[in-house]
């Protein structure tokens, strides 16, 4: 089915430093994809569903990926297998793609 999303019509949800839209919740195919806002730093957590990957829109910052640190900025696209440790912080505006679909059950937060 096409369609066109409006992002201005889309409900913004707040975690903690994080800002979720979510422009996109499909069965088949399975996937999620989202606009977030990050101003600080994120929680460490694991997705054991979902590879993750985020286009950085905006900004600029740091992802922690399994112990490695990666800097980003606009024009960058991180690509997280599932079941990795992660975390991320800065300021930025990213393109959140989830396959399969987000669910938030799947995330462990990591101490």
């Amino acid at each position: 089915m096409a369609k066109v999303i409006n992002e201005d019509e889309v409900e913004e949800m707040k975690f903690s430093n994080v800002f979720v839209k979510e422009l996109l919740v499909n069965e088949v195919p399975s996937i999620t994809i989202a606009k977030i806002k990050l101003s600080g730093e994120n929680e460490k957590c694991k997705n054991i569903r979902s590879h993750t990957y985020y286009y950085i829109l905006e900004g600029e910052g740091t992802f922690t990926i399994d112990g490695e640190n990666f800097p980003v900025k606009k024009g960058n696209l991180v690509c997280i297998p599932k079941n990795s440790i992660y975390q991320d912080s800065g300021n930025l505006i990213m393109l959140s793609i989830a396959i399969p679909k987000f669910n938030p059950d799947k995330v462990e937060i990591v101490k």
